[in-house]
């Protein structure tokens, strides 16, 4: 079984693989879109019928390619972390956890599918409009070729700096997630009906999970039904990462510290809303969770 260490260590290894790939292929893009630049005419001016070529080049690099080049590093990571969620609900339950089993392959398999189908259309959902915007108005305002390609290099410039933070919390909210589908699983595979919330209090605890503490210290969730949600969280039939968006906040909500009720002593006392029956339910979340045996 994975060791927490290990766990951590892959969560900042991943981050790395998925920064560095989304470097090098916006800088293929930026390369391809540079060049389309200079075999143009040189009298010619760029247009929006360009723009959509351009745009195309930019997809395949940014979408079906980026996702390409991490595949194996993400298979590889998510096995990590379901490992980890095995082991750390076996020891929680005091059983002796075994190699995975067909269920576990194809659990896994599913959450590998679907964390490729969030990298590979984030440049479409996330990126791709302002990107195209700007270049419409760079056609607008009537740049040359050489205005152009300094305009461009800016772009993609700030493509780069807006994956840092985008793929660091990626990376930390997938490994916080399959290990805890693993644990769900792991409880529903050892009988267990219940399972309570492990909230760490500290002085990194967020409002949102003092709150939750609070609110849900001694609630007691069922396994049957965290494991549905489980099954229907994985499902990629999506036209759109809007789409698939929509359906997870439906799911498991994300908690946003709006939600955070305060008691007289201006202390987190319970949440307002809908929330997730299981962690994460913040970027950087800490909380997970504990059988009721």
């Amino acid at each position: 079984m994975v060791s927490k260490r290990a766990y951590d260590a892959a969560m900042k290894t991943y981050y790395r693989v998925l920064l560095n790939a989304w470097d090098l292929q916006a800088k293929k893009a930026a390369r391809a879109a540079i060049k389309m630049l200079s075999d143009m005419p040189k009298n010619r001016k760029f247009s929006e019928k360009d723009v959509l070529l351009l745009g195309l080049q930019i997809d395949q690099q940014l979408g079906a390619d980026f996702a390409a080049r991490v595949q194996e590093a993400s298979k590889g990571y998510i096995g990590r972390c379901y490992d980890y969620g095995l082991g750390d609900a076996g020891g929680r339950l005091r059983i002796k956890v075994g190699r995975w089993n067909a269920e576990d392959a194809g659990l896994v398999s599913q959450i590998e599918r679907h964390n490729l189908f969030w990298i590979g259309n984030h440049y479409g959902s996330d990126v791709k409009s302002g990107l195209e915007k700007n270049l419409k108005d760079f056609v607008n305002k009537g740049l040359t070729k050489e205005q152009m390609a300094t305009a461009l290099a800016k772009e993609f410039a700030g493509v780069k700096d807006k994956g840092k933070a985008y793929w660091q919390g990626l990376a930390e909210h997938t490994a916080l997630k399959t290990a805890e589908f693993s644990r769900i699983q792991q409880y529903s595979r050892a009988g267990v009906k219940g399972y309570r919330l492990l909230i760490v209090l500290d002085e990194k605890t967020s409002p949102i999970c003092q709150a939750l503490r609070r609110q849900h210290g001694k609630t007691v969730f069922g396994v049957q039904k965290a494991r549905e949600v489980v099954d229907a969280c994985l499902d990629t039939n999506f036209k759109s990462l809007k789409e698939a968006r929509a359906h997870l906040q439906r799911l498991t909500p994300f908690v946003s510290e709006k939600q955070v009720e305060k008691d007289e002593n201006d202390k987190p006392a319970g949440i307002v809303g809908e929330t997730s029956l299981f962690p994460p339910f913040h970027w950087k979340c800490r909380t997970s969770t504990v059988p009721v045996v």
